[in-house]
């Protein structure tokens, strides 16, 4: 009687042990596997495995990851530092989905590090987290193409914290110009020092942008009219801004019909603006203000009307509106 060999691991399919490597992290994988022996060191380079890479500490070197794996491997990476990626072209992470920054040296401005992600060819997630080093690297010259005018991005999530703020102009016309496929976005933004020349022309192929998360510093209507335009395809909408000292605009009714009826599918939407005025309000404008909050559709059943603040000759307005669709 003839005995049967039993399987081994070794047995099973190239094709079903790149489908188990994956489920594993790039180190792990290389702890357990390398030099094992020949056949899972060249199974580490088949280009049809896929890598999820945590580079948590300032210990870790992409060096050592790159002695064995290519880039074009990488389908996530979570990475401590910036400065380790910003000498690398973005086009070679042809297979990246995922990326998370978490921390960047302080000469390195957000826009250099929005600048390169959305030179990645397939990112679809994007997380740079508020932790800042608090030392300065070299920044080295890019190696890759900047024809900003071409880049489209495949980015849907993107979530940005920051000490400093973006500047408005840099997001709505750079970031939502060159992302049509996003989804998700939360960041801080600022509105000042903006130049009063600039043009923004309408953007009008966001039609996946759904969920806003933003926080803005000294904001201005016309900038939050520009920004409805461009997002009519919002569900769910959070808004925690100052507005500018003095600005009546935010006093218009007819700016607050036209600002918030943009969204017509709206399922949530929080928004708390304050602003501080060195003049009186009167009744009547006060009283015109509360009812236009009253007038919009969506904001009939649900809504918390602008309370008034005075000392002396000073008032403070805080703008508030919700609403939940159950």
């Amino acid at each position: 009687m003839s005995l049967t060999k039993p399987t081994i691991f070794e047995d099973l399919s190239s094709d079903l042990h790149i489908s188990i490597l994956e489920y594993l992290n790039a180190y792990e994988i290389i702890e357990s596997f390398y030099n094992l022996n020949d056949y899972f060191n060249r199974l580490l380079t088949d280009y049809h495995l896929l890598l999820h890479c945590t580079l948590l500490n300032e210990h870790n070197d992409l060096d050592i990851l790159l002695s064995i794996f290519c880039l074009q491997q990488l389908k996530s990476l979570k990475c401590y530092d910036y400065d380790l990626l910003q000498m690398l072209n973005p086009n070679q992470f042809v297979c990246l989905h995922s990326l998370t920054v978490f921390k960047y040296a302080t000469n390195i401005h957000e826009e250099l590090i929005i600048g390169f992600l959305l030179r990645i060819p397939q990112l679809k997630y994007c997380q740079i987290k508020i932790s800042q080093s608090h030392r300065r690297v070299e920044i080295t010259p890019s190696n890759y193409e900047k024809d900003d005018e071409d880049i489209i991005s495949n980015l849907e999530y993107l979530d940005i914290e920051s000490k400093s703020n973006l500047s408005f102009s840099y997001f709505y016309s750079y970031i939502l110009r060159h992302t049509p496929y996003l989804r998700y976005f939360n960041s801080s933004l600022t509105c000042q020092n903006i130049n009063s020349n600039i043009m923004y022309e309408p953007i009008d192929n966001l039609i996946y942008l759904s969920r806003i998360i933003l926080k803005i510093h000294s904001t201005k209507f016309e900038f939050l009219y520009l920004l409805s335009q461009a997002t009519q395809n919002l569900q769910y909408l959070r808004f925690d801004c100052s507005g500018s000292p003095s600005d009546r605009s935010f006093l218009d009714s007819r700016n607050w019909v036209q600002f918030l009826s943009s969204w017509k599918h709206l399922k949530s939407l929080n928004i708390y603006i304050k602003i501080k005025y060195t003049h009186n309000i009167d009744t009547f404008q006060a009283h015109g203000i509360q009812q236009t909050f009253k007038s919009i559709p969506f904001l009939l059943e649900r809504h918390v009307c602008p309370e008034f603040y005075r000392r002396g000759n000073k008032t403070q307005v805080q703008f508030n509106a919700y609403y939940k669709a159950y």
